[in-house]
Formats: structure tokens, sequence, C-alpha cells
């Protein structure tokens, strides 16, 4: 039946009682009570009905829960604040937890009763990469605070890195070889990296398997000489490039 009995704070006056109601709702929801005075001996008055009603006040949420931006970029939240019962006071916005170089702003700063407010986010190419854990408190005077939080993910320049494994290798002229090249995504990187080869004299084949990697990812470099090919060492260039983007490694090849 949900029944319960609260106990109240009370200052006693000539003919009268001055009750302090529940401290908050988990200890009496809003609602229809039955008030009991009691004597010093513990016998119970009849009772009065009473309404207990909410004391103003307000919540605080944020939306999207999680954020993610370049560094050197932006983003935003929403952040909403809603009056409970009857609250009419100004609620001022702040917001903790930002990361190096990172700045926050509200617009409005404040909000009176219900309403919304941007919160933009402000990063430098100097902020460090990572997940942060934002702290938005929301202020009435002393007396009422609340916060609520959301996830800012700072991730590096889109871009990716090539290298090649051995550094260099040995075959005969007419049998082959191989080497590995790896592609490495940097921050948010999902680009196709397409693979080319340069610095193979005449009569030597190479070909990549796969052709291309799709952000992250190995492929196999098979050089072949023929048998006329020329014997010598020399230094074979990989390129990847991904749009405007491309980035070189090298190997040593002797052929023999």
């Amino acid at each position: 039946m949900d029944q319960r009995v609260v106990g109240l704070a009370f200052t006693a006056g000539v003919g009268t009682l001055t009750v302090t109601g529940p401290p908050n709702g988990n200890i009496a929801p809003p609602g229809y009570y039955m008030l009991f005075l009691l004597d010093n001996t513990g016998v119970p008055s009849i009772a009065s009905f009473v309404q207990v009603a909410q004391a103003p006040d307000f919540s605080l949420s944020a939306s999207p829960a999680s954020q993610s931006v370049m560094q050197g970029n932006g983003t935003s939240y929403t952040i909403n604040v809603t009056a409970l019962g009857g609250y009419s006071g100004t609620v001022g916005l702040s917001v903790s937890g930002l990361p190096t170089g990172a700045t926050g702003t509200f617009n409005p700063a404040s909000i009176a009763g219900s309403g919304a407010s941007t919160l933009t986010i402000g990063t430098v190419s100097s902020t460090p990469a990572g997940s942060y854990k934002l702290t938005i408190t929301g202020t009435d005077g002393a007396s009422l605070t609340h916060t609520t939080s959301v996830t800012l993910l700072v991730n590096g320049p889109s871009d990716f890195t090539i290298s090649a494994t051995p550094a260099s290798r040995t075959v005969s002229a007419g049998s082959s070889t191989s080497y590995t090249v790896n592609i490495g995504g940097l921050g948010s990187f999902s680009g196709t990296v397409s693979l080319t080869v340069s610095g193979l004299p005449r009569k030597i084949n190479a070909s990549f398997n796969p052709s291309s990697v799709v952000g992250s990812g190995t492929s196999t470099l098979k050089v072949s000489p023929n048998p006329q090919a020329p014997h010598g060492t020399y230094t074979v260039t990989i390129t990847g490039s991904s749009g405007a983007t491309s980035h070189s490694t090298t190997v040593g090849l002797t052929v023999q």
C-alpha cells in the first residue's frame, strides 16, 4: 500500500505548531497525507489531511550523450532546464572537465524557469586526443544545484602511415621475393589507400595483393625479376595514396 510514517520537525507557539515539511520526494512523494499530533505519552490526535507538494526545483539534461570532434574543430550539445513544482528562478550554467586548449560557451548563459541552451565546444590543434567527461552544472543561487554529464571525443588528424618489411631483400633473376606493406590509420582515418611502386629497372615485375587497403591493414608486394633482369642493388619506393594525401617508404632490392 506504500504506507510510511514520516516524523516531522516542528516549533511550538502559543496555541500553534509550525511544522517543517519532509526534506525531499524520496522521503515523502507529493500527495495527500494524514497528519497526526502526538502528546508526550505518544497518544495520537485525530488526523487532519494535508497535501504535500513538490518544492520548486529544476532538472538538468544534455543531448547528445557523446560528440566527436577533430583537433582544431568544434561541436555542440543542447542543454535543457525543466522547471518542477512551479519553479521560476534563473539557472546559471557552467562546464568543467574540458581538455587543454578547449573552450566551452553557453548561449544563453542562463535560463529563467524552463528552456534550452546550446553548449559550444571549441578545440585547438594542440588539444590532446582522447575521451573526456564534461560535467555541466546548473545553479540557482546557493540553494539549488544540479549536474549532468556528456562525453567529448577528441580525434587526431585523419591520416595514415606506411611502412614495409623487411628493409631489404636479395633475389636471383628468374625467381621472386616479397615485402609486407603496412598501412596504419591515424585519428578517424577510414579512407582507401592505393599502392604503387617505383624505382625498379626494366624486366622486373611487381604487384600488390591487395592493391589497396581500407583504413588500416597490410598488403604483400611481390617482386619477380625476369631471367634477363639486370643485376644490381636498387632502392624501391612504395607509395600509398588516398585522395590528395600520399606517403612513401623505401626498401632495398638486390638482384643477382
